[in-house]
C-alpha cells in the first residue's frame, strides 16, 4: 500500500466511513489510524471515545495537516454522539440531512485566560511538534531484525538500555528510565524479534488500551498475530490459546487483564517454560495509581511472585517509564512498587545530559 501524503491523511479517514477504502493506509498519523480502526468495527468504542478521536483527528489536521479547518460528515447514529454531546468535546455538529452532522472541531480559548483567542493553549499539543534533540547511536547487527528503518539506536540511553535487557540473567529485574521519545519499548520489542524459534512468551502491562494497540501496530511486521488483549476484542480466546501452547510471541494487556482473563494461560505458561519477560509499562503508575485508582496494580507484584514460584527457569521484569520520582524509587515498606524491584540487579538511568 501506498503511503498516504499530508494532504490525503483526512481523505482516507472519509473514504473509511463510505468503504470505499478497502483497509488502513499505510502512513496515516496515529489519530487517523485510530479513528480508521473504530469506523471499521476492528475495535470497540463508545460515542465518548468515537468524540474525542474525532476531535482529535480534525485538531491535527488544522495545526499539522492542511492548515485548514476540515470536517467529517458523521452519521446520526446511536453509536456515535448526537449534536450536544459533540459540543460538550469540543465540537460543533451541523445536520447535514437526515442521517448525518458535518462536524467540525472548534479551538479551546478558555475565557480565563487572557489572549486564548490569539494564542490557543492547546494548539502546540495537537502540532505535535518535535522538541527533543536526541543523538543518534549506530546500532548494533541485531536490531535490523526489528526491521530494515532500524540502522541506529536513538540515543546512547537507549543503547545502553537495549544491551543491559539482552544480557540480564534470568530472574534479574531492571528498571529503565528514558525519556518520553527515546524508545523504551525497544526494550521489550527487541527480545521478541530475536527469538528465532518463537516460542517465548513476553506479557507486557500497559495502562491503556490505545497504548496497548500502539505497541502492537509497532510490531506489525515482526509478529504476525494479534497481541492486545482487551475487554471486546474477538481475539481474546485466540490469544489464551496460542498463550498455553507456546505459540503467544507477545501479549499487550492491561493489569485487570492480566489478573483475570489471562491469569491460567499465563501460569500454564510459566510452569511450560515459554515465559521469558513480564514488563510492566509506564510503571511509575504502579505507585501512583495502585493506592486509590486502580488496585490491580498492587496486585501485580503477587502475580509476579505466583508465576516465578512455578518457573523451573524464571523471567526477567522491566519495569520501563520516563517519569520515576524520587517517592517511586523510595518507597517503603510491603508496597508493590517494592516487590516488584525487590530483586533488581541493575539500576540503569539510561539518560545521558545530551539526550534531555
Amino acid at each position: 500500500m501506498e503511503n498516504v501524503s499530508t494532504i490525503d491523511t483526512l481523505l482516507a479517514v472519509r473514504e473509511a466511513f463510505s468503504d470505499s477504502q478497502p483497509s488502513v493506509p499505510d502512513g496515516l498519523p496515529s489519530p487517523h489510524r485510530r479513528l480508521v480502526e473504530v469506523i471499521r468495527g476492528n475495535t470497540t468504542a463508545s460515542p465518548a471515545d468515537r468524540a474525542a478521536l474525532a476531535r482529535h483527528v480534525l485538531r491535527w489536521e488544522q495545526e499539522k495537516g492542511s492548515g485548514k479547518v476540515g470536517d467529517l460528515s458523521i452519521p446520526r447514529t446511536a453509536d456515535w454522539p448526537d449534536a450536544a454531546q459533540w459540543k460538550r468535546f469540543g465540537c460543533e455538529a451541523r445536520p447535514a440531512g437526515n442521517d448525518s452532522y458535518l462536524v467540525t472541531a472548534q479551538q479551546w480559548t478558555p475565557s480565563w485566560l487572557s489572549a486564548s483567542d490569539q494564542y490557543p493553549p492547546a494548539a502546540p499539543a495537537f502540532g505535535a511538534e518535535e522538541r527533543r534533540n536526541l543523538s543518534e547511536r549506530p546500532g548494533d547487527p541485531f536490531l535490523s531484525q526489528m526491521g530494515e528503518t532500524y540502522q541506529n539506536y536513538r540515543s546512547l540511553g537507549q543503547k545502553a538500555a537495549v544491551r543491559s535487557v539482552l544480557e540480564a540473567p534470568a530472574g534479574a529485574t531492571l528498571v529503565v528510565n528514558l525519556p518520553t521519545g527515546a524508545g523504551k519499548s525497544l526494550c521489550g520489542h527487541l527480545p521478541v524479534a530475536l527469538d528465532e524459534a518463537k516460542e517465548k512468551l513476553t506479557v507486557v502491562v500497559v495502562p491503556t488500551v490505545a497504548l496497548a494497540q500502539d505497541q502492537r501496530d509497532s510490531l506489525q511486521d515482526v509478529v504476525e498475530h494479534e497481541m492486545a488483549y482487551f475487554s471486546g476484542n474477538p481475539a481474546n480466546d485466540e490469544i489464551k490459546r496460542r498463550i498455553r501452547n507456546g505459540s503467544q510471541r507477545i501479549v499487550f494487556t492491561s493489569p485487570e487483564g492480566l489478573l483475570s482473563g489471562l491469569t491460567p494461560a499465563v501460569f500454564r505458561a510459566a510452569r511450560n517454560g515459554f515465559l521469558q519477560h513480564l514488563i510492566v509499562d509506564e510503571a511509575h503508575i504502579v505507585d501512583q495509581w495502585g493506592t486509590d485508582f486502580r488496585s490491580s496494580f498492587q496486585d501485580l507484584a503477587g502475580m509476579r511472585q505466583g508465576l516465578l514460584d512455578v518457573c523451573d527457569l524464571p523471567f526477567t521484569t522491566l519495569l520501563l517509564s520516563a517519569t520515576f520520582s524520587v517517592q517511586n524509587r523510595r518507597t517503603g515498606g510491603p508496597s508493590p512498587m517494592t516487590a516488584l524491584s525487590a530483586n533488581v540487579v541493575f539500576w540503569k538511568r539510561c539518560v545521558t545530559s545530551r539526550d534531555r
